[in-house]
């Protein structure tokens, strides 16, 4: 035996009732007539998108003459492999391929909520701490980390003094604030983030959000930002605080790498 054949997936239950069918010369639509469900409800269950239950297990019985102890045995030494480190890595990368193959079919274009969701579970997009209550239509909230950098604006020569967030801080007035964001995040060579503007909360009148919009294809780390206090009152920062809206292009090929000049950061009041 080969190597090659060593490491084959075991199929899922989905999989192997699909060849049962084709040796028997069985279609779809006569096994989902025979089961009395609806054949693109049966090719759910092929596909691996509605789970294999013990009521189909026993149609399958009477219907291929194959007990419902054998679809049992097929998903534990499927769900064993899946959880195995070689089994993760593989589930992980047919995600990602199946993903990317919905996407090059509708082309280059915004992710909306559900396709951020779909990417970060398939792997492909590592947002740590996903909470897809954080996403609204095409954008994701990205929050403050536990610590800043913060200088007197009037005084830059005096260097930064680093503060906690927890449980709270007050920037006074004429003080900046360098806060880095909470997720490290990780961006494929497909999809190119843009930061769009402050969370609600986080600054405003007199208070400038400064930021770099633009996180390029391949990124990898934590996000920065600035806030400048101008105005009369101490503005509070806490630990996880909703800081930015972030979102996500898919791009219709991989960016051609060119050395480039730094781009001049962008306010937002």
């Amino acid at each position: 035996m080969t190597e090659t054949m060593k490491t084959l997936p075991p199929p899922s239950p989905g999989e192997v009732l699909r060849d049962v069918l084709a040796e028997r010369d069985i279609s779809q639509s006569q096994a989902a007539q025979a089961l009395r469900m609806s054949r693109g409800h049966l090719n759910s269950i092929i596909n691996g998108h509605n789970p294999f239950s013990a009521d189909l297990k026993l149609k399958l019985q009477d219907f291929l003459g194959l007990p419902p102890s054998h679809w049992s045995q097929v998903q534990e030494t499927h769900d064993q492999f899946a959880a195995s480190p070689t089994g993760r890595e593989h589930l992980q990368k047919k995600s990602t391929e199946a993903l990317l193959d919905q996407w090059e079919l509708r082309g280059p274009r915004l992710l909306v909520d559900h396709e951020i969701e779909d990417a970060v579970n398939a792997g492909y997009l590592d947002i740590p701490n996903f909470d897809a209550e954080r996403l609204n239509g095409t954008t994701y909230e990205l929050r403050l980390s536990d610590s800043a950098l913060v200088v007197r604006q009037s005084d830059p020569d005096a260097g930064e003094v680093s503060v906690p967030l927890k449980p709270r801080f007050l920037l006074q007035t004429g003080q900046v604030a360098t806060l880095r964001l909470a997720e490290r995040i990780k961006l494929p060579s497909r999809v190119r983030g843009l930061l769009v503007g402050a969370a609600d909360g986080l600054g405003g009148p007199g208070a400038p959000v400064y930021f770099d919009p633009v996180v390029t294809p391949g990124f990898e780390g934590s996000l920065v930002i600035q806030i400048e206090n101008r105005s009369p009152r101490p503005l509070q920062l806490q630990a996880l605080q909703s800081a930015v809206l972030i979102e996500f292009s898919f791009l219709a090929d991989e960016p051609v790498r060119r050395p480039s000049p730094i781009a001049p950061s962008t306010t937002h009041e």
